[in-house]
């Protein structure tokens, strides 16, 4: 009888030993799918929310442009625009923003918003000399060297030139004779004037650069080279360059009242900025 309940005992404790194990499997199987299955919608959770948002941006883009052909339509009675005071930062749309972006010509560090009439500019490789002597400073000299340097001919226009004036520059190089590639290209072509490309302040800029970068090797111009310099980068807010600038000709010159003067003002602005 003892054998008996002993051999019932071992074969009921193997059974339920067995059933243990089968069921840690089908719990771990059952695990796994649960992990899966999660993943896959959040998987496909974060596609359908990707989804919306491309449906939303380019609906945002759409009424962005129906809102610019709005504006366009109601000018078109006194065909004026206007381009300055029309918001075109942060415009919502729906729940969409959008911002209508152009360059700032008076700060290329920042970015202006509004219109910019694209329609206004001039193709300099096919516009005719009439096209080019209405535009601001242009001259006669200028727009007739322009038309020369594109075109494939070497005959030279009423004022223009050909290679054989640029070959006697003191930098001399050839005339393009093909189209311009950049606008500022056209600073090669005789009669230009980069106040008339960039405006006042920025020719200002530019040649203050050149003078200090051709004079900062002279030992008696050098401190001034630098304050130019400093000057330079402090026109641009650049305050850190322009400190290093006036701590450079305070190393030339230790007397230097001026670079001590500015290099001061640059500093405390710089603390400003940082602070």
């Amino acid at each position: 009888m003892t054998d008996r309940s002993n051999n019932r005992i071992s074969g009921c404790s193997n059974c339920a030993g067995s059933v243990l194990i089968v069921t840690i499997w089908i719990v771990l199987v059952l695990a796994s799918l649960v992990l899966v299955l999660a993943r896959r919608i959040r998987v496909d959770a974060i596609s359908t929310a990707n989804s919306i948002a491309a449906l939303q941006a380019e609906a945002a883009v759409n009424g962005a442009i129906e809102f610019i052909l709005s504006q366009l339509s109601s000018s078109r009675t006194d065909s004026t625009v206007n381009y300055e005071t029309n918001p075109y930062e942060e415009m919502q749309v729906g729940e969409g923003l959008f911002w209508v972006i152009r360059p700032n010509l008076s700060d290329d560090r920042n970015i202006d918003y509004g219109l910019k009439d694209e329609a206004g500019k001039i193709n300099l490789n096919s516009a005719s000399l009439e096209m080019l002597l209405k535009l601001p400073g242009m001259t006669s000299e200028w727009a007739n060297a322009i038309i020369d340097w594109r075109d494939t001919d070497s005959e030279v226009s009423a004022g223009g030139a050909e290679s054989e004036y640029y070959l006697l520059l003191d930098e001399p190089y050839n005339c393009k004779d093909s189209p311009l590639e950049t606008v500022e290209e056209v600073l090669l072509v005789k009669g230009a004037r980069q106040d008339y490309l960039y405006g006042n302040l920025m020719a200002d800029i530019i040649l203050a650069k050149k003078y200090a970068k051709k004079n900062i090797k002279l030992a008696g111009d050098a401190a001034d080279s630098y304050i130019v310099l400093g000057d330079v980068f402090r026109a641009e807010n650049d305050y850190a360059r322009a400190s290093k600038a006036y701590g450079m000709a305070i190393e030339v010159d230790s007397d230097h009242a001026t670079a001590h003067s500015k290099k001061g003002h640059a500093d405390t602005y710089l603390g400003d900025y940082e602070g």
